[in-house]
């Protein structure tokens, strides 16, 4: 790294945080709702029949405890508000509304330790395949989700660093220019959606997960 770089990091800053259950808790559903293992066509199969509005579930992504913002190891996951009516369609949304509801609630924790606000984020990995998923997130955000179309995101940047030790490129921030792609797209919230997430993310969400944690 060269001395500029480490004085652009100085500036800018580091802010790290984890939820270790996000996708985790895609596959143990695919594992347990099926006679085998759902496929992925399978997921969007059964997503595509899920109802637009939000299913009332509320669902608490601790199959490997809390993380960030409040780490307990020992919180356990948790559906809340099942009816005779859900399906396996209502089960797998609530599975990424309660993630996303958890990534909401990071994203919060952020604005507070950062004093800045989160008006746009950019989204990379395996969950931005799936656009259910996706627009879940936004419309509980309520912030655009910036998608870059880069196959692998990680691995690409990775091997910038390494290319920039060996000395191929000057700085990271040369590396970053030479290769910075504009090919993106965002993904928008739906502002009648989003009243109704923010109700059950402040009036449920918030509240249960304290009530789980206190035993």
């Amino acid at each position: 790294m060269s001395s500029s770089d480490a004085k652009v990091l100085s500036i800018i800053g580091i802010w790290m945080s984890g939820h270790s259950a996000s996708g985790g808790s895609v596959e143990w559903l695919r594992q347990i709702l099926g006679e085998g293992k759902l496929t992925y066509e399978e997921v969007n199969s059964l997503l595509k029949k899920a109802p637009n509005d939000p299913t009332g579930i509320i669902y608490f992504p601790y199959l490997s405890g809390s993380g960030a913002p409040y780490p307990n190891p020992d919180m356990t996951a948790a559906f809340i508000g099942l009816m005779r009516k859900h399906n396996k369609s209502d089960l797998l949304k609530a599975v990424l509304e309660g993630n996303a509801y958890q990534m909401e609630m990071i994203r919060e924790a952020a604005e507070i330790a950062t004093e800045t606000l989160v008006n746009e984020m950019v989204v990379i990995g395996g969950g931005v395949h799936n656009s259910h998923w996706i627009q879940v997130k936004a419309d509980i955000s309520e912030i655009g989700l910036i998608l870059p179309k880069i196959p692998e995101a990680a691995m690409r940047g990775a091997a910038l660093v390494g290319a920039t030790g060996e000395g191929i490129y000057s700085s990271l921030e040369d590396a970053g220019s030479q290769t910075r792609t504009d090919l993106k797209r965002t993904i928008r919230p739906n502002d009648i959606q989003h009243r109704i997430y923010g109700g059950l993310y402040e009036n449920k969400y918030k509240p249960l997960r304290r009530m789980l944690e206190n035993g």
